[in-house]
């Protein structure tokens, strides 16, 4: 192994989430694993002696025989460890044995019913699930409390039956279910879950995109809005509680995150029904007690900005409320400067960074205070010290997701009650 050559491969890394290969000089494949930043984690493995990888000889034994490293992107974290399971599965790396052949590793699997139900199975428990007959296994995952994650993720963008069963559950089933019209919804669901499982999630968006084309030209515009906002559940994964749980922590050890952060988000449609959003987190968890929401009462016409900046004043005059040490907002450079007025109006000097929205997860730019800046691995940091609080633009993304989710809910609320005045 070439050290000149391992350095120059590390260095054109990508800061992204997504699955890293390691080969052999003959180009075998010795090991295939998922990152939240591929940089920071095909890096660790290159670390002194005395880093927490290097301890492993397993690890040193594979380390020692690396003489590429190649890797594929993904725009989430959860692509990134369905991405891993379907490769490991495919190929079958030789340092990924113990991951093929533990039989306490999960899968997920689909029941094969009329109404099928999703579930994680583990492979030394199948006996279990003698009287269900399965369709379809996805996996293995390393980690059941990762793979239970990634359920509860997608369960909120496709529908679909778990092994939970109550009485009302089941006549919910018999009774909505047995509508023709629902059943092929339900069926559809399961379709593009079993698409997503197999890495095939640009193929479900190509295909609501036609549908929501076709909705919208026979004016049914209702049934077309739940399909543009399927598509954005897809292209805005919130997958921070997946980042936060087991089986990622190895890429967020070395981070500080900041003890509070609040990301604000504004909804409405032509100025109609204008509601702000913030949301809360706590030491790096969702801290929905946080939560809050609030009608727009000043600002008259569309203007996100205005809104924005009605949002935030109205939020600062509540000293009662915890200082946050970073806010995100989603905006670009106008929005940014309204708000730094604001708070600047305050006498605050609190860290302030805003999304401007792209076409796609790749569009999207950082716009930033003074107080906060992008280093060179990616990660977001208040302040020049490599000790100061830190977060991987991946987590950043998710909170600004959850803070427009949270806007939208509040919208749709108060359209469908009529509540405005």
């Amino acid at each position: 192994m070439s050290i000149s050559n391992i350095q120059t491969q590390l260095k054109n890394l990508p800061s992204s989430p997504g699955v890293y290969f390691f080969r052999d000089k003959s180009g075998k494949l010795l090991y295939i694993g998922k990152a939240i930043n591929l940089k920071r984690r095909v890096s660790s493995y290159f670390q002194s002696a005395g880093g927490r990888i290097k301890s492993d000889s397993r690890i040193q034994e594979m380390v020692g025989r690396i003489a590429k490293i190649d890797y594929r992107k993904t725009d989430s974290v959860i692509e990134a460890l369905i991405l891993e399971a379907n490769l490991i599965r495919r190929h079958q790396p030789f340092y990924n044995v113990k991951l093929k052949d533990d039989k306490s590793f999960v899968n997920i699997a689909i029941s094969k019913e009329e109404f099928p139900r999703v579930f994680i199975i583990r492979q030394r428990a199948k006996r279990l699930f003698k009287n269900i007959k399965i369709k379809k296994i996805y996996g293995p995952y390393p980690s059941a409390d990762t793979a239970r994650t990634a359920l509860k993720i997608l369960r909120r963008i496709f529908s679909f039956r778990g092994l939970e069963k109550t009485r009302e559950g089941e006549r919910f089933y018999r009774e909505i279910l047995a509508i023709p019209e629902e059943k092929a919804r339900y069926a559809k669901g399961i379709k593009n879950l079993m698409l997503f499982l197999s890495g095939k999630k640009k193929r479900i968006i190509g295909d609501l995109k036609k549908e929501m084309r076709e909705l919208a030209k026979n004016k049914n515009y209702e049934e077309a809005g739940q399909a543009r906002d399927k598509i954005f559940a897809l292209e805005h994964i919130q997958d921070v509680a997946l980042i936060k749980g087991s089986g990622w922590t190895e890429d967020l050890e070395t981070q500080k995150a900041p003890l509070r952060i609040e990301a604000y988000d504004i909804s409405n449609i032509f100025g109609e029904y204008a509601v702000g959003s913030m949301v809360v987190f706590t030491k790096g968890k969702i801290d929905k007690d946080e939560y809050r929401r609030f009608r727009i009462r000043q600002v008259k016409g569309i203007s996100d900005t205005d809104m924005l900046a009605e949002v935030l004043s109205r939020r600062l005059k509540h000293s009662e409320w915890k200082m946050p040490d970073l806010m995100i907002i989603d905006g670009g450079a106008g929005q940014l400067n309204a708000v730094k007025k604001i708070i600047k109006e305050k006498g605050l000097d609190i860290p302030l960074l805003s999304i401007a929205k792209g076409p796609t997860r790749k569009g999207e730019k950082l716009f930033m205070t003074k107080n906060v800046y992008l280093d060179s691995t990616g990660l977001v940091r208040l302040g020049s010290s490599r000790l100061a609080p830190s977060l991987d633009k991946k987590i950043i993304f998710a909170i600004r997701d959850e803070s427009h989710r949270f806007a939208i809910s509040y919208y749709r609320k108060l359209k469908r009650a009529g509540m405005w005045f």
